[in-house]
This record gives C-alpha cells, sequence and structure tokens, in this order.
C-alpha cells in the first residue's frame, strides 16, 4: 500500500481505538446511575462525591502503564498489542457489569480497564507520528479527538437504555439520585457498552499500520544530512533507535520537562473535575436529568473537536503562544461559572467551552514532549508528563470529597481560578524548541 495511504489509515484507526479508550469521560455521565443501582444492592451509604473517585483511580493505572505500552508494541507487534489490549478494555467492562458491590466494580472499570489503556494510549500516536513527522500536533490532534468523541455515542446509548423517560431523580439527605427501575439497567447497559468497544477494537486495530521501514538506515542517512543544528540531529537520532532509561531519565531532570509536568498539573484539574461533576453541579440548579446528558455528549463533542484545532494552532503558532490562549479562555470561564450556571442555554455553551479547553491539553502536551524530546525519546518521556493529569485529578478528588460541603463550588472554583493563573506564569519561563 501507498505510505500516505497506510499513514491515513493508522490515523483512522488510532482514532477509533480512542473511542474505546475515551469513554473513561462517561464516568462523569453514568456516575449517578452507578451509584442509585449499587445503593440499592447492599451499599445504601455510597454517595456520588465517594464514587467519583474511580475516575482518578483510572487515570493512576493509565499513568503507570504508559510506561511500558510502545515497548510492549515493538516487541509482541503492533497491531497485536493494539488488538489485544482494545479487547481487554471490552472484557474489563463486560465483567464488571456482573459485579455484586461497588468495590468489585471499581476494580474492573477503573483498575483493569485503565491498565488496558494505558498501553494503548500512546502506541497509535507513535506509529501516526513516524508516517507523519512534520504534523505531530495534527495527527495527535486527530487521534486523541476520539476520546472526546467516545462519550457522545456512549452517553446516548446510557441515556436511551437507563433512563429514556427522562425521570427526574429523587432528593435524598445526601444527594440526589434514582430509584428502582431505572437504576436496575446499568448492567444492561454495561453488556451493551462492551459489545460496542468489541466491534470498535477490531476495527480500529485492522486499520493500524505501522510504517514500512525497509529503507530505515537511507532515509535514516538522508534526514541527518537535512537537519542544519545539533539539536535536530539529536531529535532525528532520539527519533530512531531504543531510547534507554538512562536517556528517558535525563530528560525528566531537565528544566523542559519540570515546567511542562508543573504546567499541566497545574491548569488541567479544573476540566478534569468538571468531566466527572458537571452532572452533580447541573442538577443543583437544572434538575434535567436528559438535558445534563446532552451536555455531555456535546460537551464532549467540543473536547474532541478542539484537540484538532488545537493541535493545528500549535503546528502554526508554537506551544506557548497557544497554551496562554488556552489558559485566558479558561480563566474566563472559571471566573463566571458560579454567576450563569441557573441559566440552562448558558450552561450548556459554559460546560462545552470548558471541556473544549480541558481537551487542549490532551493535545497540546503530548505534542510539544515529542516537540522537545523528539519522537523515540518523547514517547518515553511523555508518561512521566502524563503523571500530571494523574496528580490533579487526585487533588481535585480530595477537594470535592473532603472541602466541597465546607466551602462550595464557587470557592472551588475560585481555587482553580489561582491555579489556573500560576500556570500562566510558568509558560514565560518555558523555552520551546523550533
Amino acid at each position: 500500500m501507498n505510505p500516505n495511504y497506510r499513514g491515513i489509515c493508522s490515523v483512522i484507526g488510532g482514532f477509533i481505538l480512542h473511542l474505546v479508550i475515551g469513554c473513561f469521560y462517561l464516568w462523569g455521565v453514568i456516575n449517578i446511575y452507578v451509584t442509585s443501582y449499587y445503593r440499592l444492592h447492599g451499599e445504601p451509604s455510597l454517595n456520588t462525591s465517594l464514587t467519583s473517585g474511580l475516575f482518578p483511580i483510572f487515570l493512576l493505572f493509565v499513568g503507570l502503564t504508559f510506561f511500558f505500552g510502545v515497548k510492549l508494541a515493538e516487541k509482541i507487534g503492533i497491531k497485536l498489542a493494539c488488538l489485544i489490549e482494545s479487547l481487554w478494555m471490552s472484557m474489563a467492562v463486560l465483567l464488571s457489569s456482573f459485579m455484586p458491590d461497588f468495590w468489585s466494580f471499581m476494580f474492573f472499570f477503573a483498575i483493569v480497564y485503565g491498565f488496558g489503556s494505558g498501553l494503548l494510549y500512546l502506541v497509535p500516536i507513535y506509529v501516526a507520528s513516524k508516517h507523519f513527522p512534520d504534523k505531530k500536533g495534527l495527527v495527535t490532534g486527530i487521534i486523541v479527538a476520539g476520546n472526546g468523541i467516545a462519550t457522545l455515542m456512549a452517553s446516548q446509548m446510557s441515556q436511551t437504555i437507563i433512563n429514556p423517560d427522562n425521570k427526574k431523580p429523587i432528593s435524598m439527605e445526601d444527594g440526589k439520585y434514582f430509584m428502582g427501575d431505572i437504576a436496575e439497567q446499568v448492567p444492561v447497559f454495561l453488556k451493551y457498552l462492551a459489545l460496542y468497544f468489541g466491534v470498535l477494537s477490531v476495527l480500529g486495530s485492522v486499520l493500524i499500520m505501522p510504517k514500512d521501514e525497509k529503507n530505515k538506515e537511507n532515509l535514516k542517512q538522508k534526514l541527518v544530512n537535512e537537519v542544519e543544528t545539533e539539536n535536530e540531529q539529536k531529535n532525528v537520532e532520539n527519533d530512531r533507535g531504543e531510547a534507554t532509561f538512562k536517556e528517558v531519565l535525563k530528560c525528566v531532570k531537565t528544566k523542559d520537562y519540570l515546567l511542562l509536568f508543573s504546567m499541566n498539573c497545574l491548569s488541567s484539574g479544573f476540566g478534569l473535575m468538571i468531566s466527572v461533576q458537571f452532572k452533580d453541579y447541573g442538577l443543583k440548579q437544572i434538575n434535567d436529568d436528559q438535558f445534563l446528558t446532552l451536555i455531555g455528549s456535546i460537551g464532549f463533542i467540543f473536547n474532541a473537536g478542539f484537540r484538532i484545532i488545537w493541535g493545528y494552532l500549535m503546528d502554526k503558532f508554537g506551544f506557548r503562544k497557544v497554551y496562554w490562549l488556552l489558559l485566558s479562555c479558561q480563566l474566563g470561564l472559571i471566573c463566571s461559572l458560579n454567576a450563569i450556571c441557573e441559566y440552562k442555554a448558558v450552561y450548556f455553551v459554559w460546560i462545552c467551552l470548558i471541556l473544549a479547553c480541558e481537551g487542549g491539553h490532551f493535545s497540546l502536551f503530548p505534542t510539544v514532549t515529542l516537540k522537545q524530546f523528539g519522537i523515540k525519546l518523547g514517547g518515553f518521556v511523555y508518561p512521566y508528563v502524563y503523571f500530571a493529569f494523574v496528580i490533579s485529578n487526585f487533588i481535585q478528588f480530595f477537594i470535592v470529597l473532603g472541602l466541597l460541603d465546607v466551602i462550595e463550588y464557587k470557592n472551588v472554583f475560585w481555587i482553580y481560578a489561582g491555579l489556573t493563573f500560576l500556570a500562566g506564569i510558568l509558560n514565560f519561563f518555558f523555552k520551546e524548541k523550533k
């Protein structure tokens, strides 16, 4: 097959595989359903503040297995790795539907599913970046757009199966929850979701096509001859050959890495919190389950679409300028969210834009990591950058669990306004490679 077609097929396949990976965002939509189900099955004290902890647990295991995904794929074969890891996630969701309590459900839906997600996450990006080394931002944006769009189909499926009549949750002492006929549909929905994942897994894995490197040495020499600076030569060398742990560790000790990690940790937490809490927060102002589910569906389309836009803008203007733009938009949205939350149409727009900014983090940071450290080394350094998402997600969980009842959402928002502003200050000190 023509190399360009192989590259295009790999980008499409990567996008489809990220439709499976990206359904961790679905937790913001179905958390209330799952919590309601297990409250009816032996855990009446369970609440959504506690069960929201599934989201950071998921990202923790994604972050831990990130380190091994590309190496494992190179050892057993790219296609085989994609197929096994994506089907692993499908099986995890299927098994979770049979679990008798929330904690065993979380083991499969967060830990087992997260384990497979982490192994698979970087592999399609790694393959596509080799096909299109001068369009890393665009192809990364297209692939990780699948993360955002994933929730569109899955959330509408959840609404259709679990609460097709848009019944209202019942107010209780510790929040709003659904009762019998709605909550009992949760296992049925999970089985359909597993089947949906299985189909996507096979299709995406078939389309992934590693770059043909039969003429690798000639191509390598040609690229080396074309570069004009020592840094570019190092990046070309990094894009070929095997990265050692010592080389990766040396990158992790650099100022570039520390700044990328810190900025990501500071500015990504708000979007991660809204991804899980937009429904809980919205129910306090707008008691309409179907409308809030629709916000999640459309909001994650914005999340997906803007990943491509942010990636394109970074290719054109560079990381620092685009990241400042993202931070400025996010800061304005944070500061005004509490003032507009009771107006349905405006709340709809604000959540969509917040999720668009959050999606930018998943597009900009892998791209700038590959840019700073080269494709090969960058692929092994990015898991360390990604771990900032894990830490910021645990921070938002503990804020929601421990402080929300004391300081309320509006004061939590001001905390995140300060963290976003601090990320902008750090961006002044980051020196982006050309």
